[in-house]
């Protein structure tokens, strides 16, 4: 707030007025390719981009204490970034509601994603948690482990988390029991995603470090990583995933890094991007400064709910 005071009593001032401006930058993007869901605190908004040239707002809530990025799975959205994780039932995306905010008892910066029926939540200062979610009023970790974590990503039994020079996998088959699988030194990572992005089984991952981007296959085995390319990048700014690859910010624009790590330039403008996400061909950019939309129109979203007619009341003929 701006506030402004009156301190013709230079002992005693007084507040004579105050200015609230509810906006804060567009921190956090997600998309299933025709509604963007998106943070801008106090905000959490749903947005049709199915016309790319025109979205619109289709509702909007504000959420005490509301962290920066988000993922969206099975109806559920988690917006995390700064240790606290707010839950958000999407399910009808014209009236999203705020369900519970969960305290991991750490400090900024933290990272989640969601599993099968419980989402992982990591930071610096109090480590890695497993969230049982089952019961919305009072979600409760159930397994984790205690280290200085800087991203994680999942798929629906794995965890894929970078510590300041360490990569770990997690076995979450045991929902109680976080096991570890695989575990790399000396790993200077920045960032991890998966591809396709929150995907129950993903094929591949996506990390970046100080001098590009290295691509890693899932495949035969989700809990042992093997890295299959590298994309040469000096200082490469934040990514997000498609079905297929990565679109990576640098120098205020996005590249495209394939699968076999081949980089190409999308011709797409970025100021300050904060999370990126695609969805087919539509793509989307929390942009600090703006909501980005780029890609082809896609199908609409679900149209609102009718209102059911007014009853008629008990003395009505």
């Amino acid at each position: 707030p701006l506030r402004l005071f009156d301190v013709s009593a230079i002992a005693a001032p007084q507040v004579a007025g105050e200015f609230r401006h509810l906006a804060g930058p567009v921190c956090g993007v997600f998309t299933d390719g025709s509604i963007a869901y998106v943070v801008d605190p106090p905000f959490f908004r749903t947005i049709d981009v199915s016309r790319t040239a025109e979205p619109r707002e289709m509702a909007s809530i504000e959420i005490p204490g509301i962290q920066d990025s988000v993922r969206v799975k099975n109806g559920l959205a988690i917006i995390y970034g700064r240790s606290d994780v707010n839950l958000v039932d999407v399910s009808d995306p014209w009236n999203p509601r705020h369900l519970v905010t969960w305290d991991a008892e750490g400090h900024p910066r933290s990272s989640a994603a969601l599993l099968r029926d419980t989402f992982v939540e990591a930071n610096e200062h109090s480590g890695l948690h497993i969230v049982d979610y089952s019961n919305l009023a009072q979600p409760v970790q159930i397994a984790g482990r205690i280290f200085h974590y800087h991203d994680v990503a999942a798929g629906d039994d794995a965890v894929y988390a970078i510590q300041q020079s360490t990569f770990i996998t997690l076995d979450l088959t045991d929902r109680t029991k976080a096991v570890d699988r695989q575990v790399l030194v000396p790993m200077h990572y920045l960032q991890i995603d998966t591809i396709p992005p929150n995907s129950a089984y993903p094929t591949h991952l996506v990390t970046t470090r100080n001098d590009g981007v290295d691509i890693w296959s899932l495949v035969p085995d989700r809990f042992n990583a093997h890295k299959i390319a590298f994309a040469d990048l000096p200082r490469p700014g934040v990514f997000g995933t498609s079905e297929s690859a990565a679109f990576v910010a640098y120098d205020r624009t996005l590249l495209r890094v394939d699968t076999a790590g081949k980089m190409t330039s999308t011709g797409l403008r970025v100021t300050a991007p904060m999370q990126i996400l695609a969805a087919g061909a539509k793509l989307v950019v929390a942009d600090r400064y703006a909501l980005r939309v780029y890609g082809p129109d896609t199908a609409p979203p679900p149209p609102p709910p009718a209102v059911p007619p007014a009853g008629r009341g008990a003395g009505s003929r």
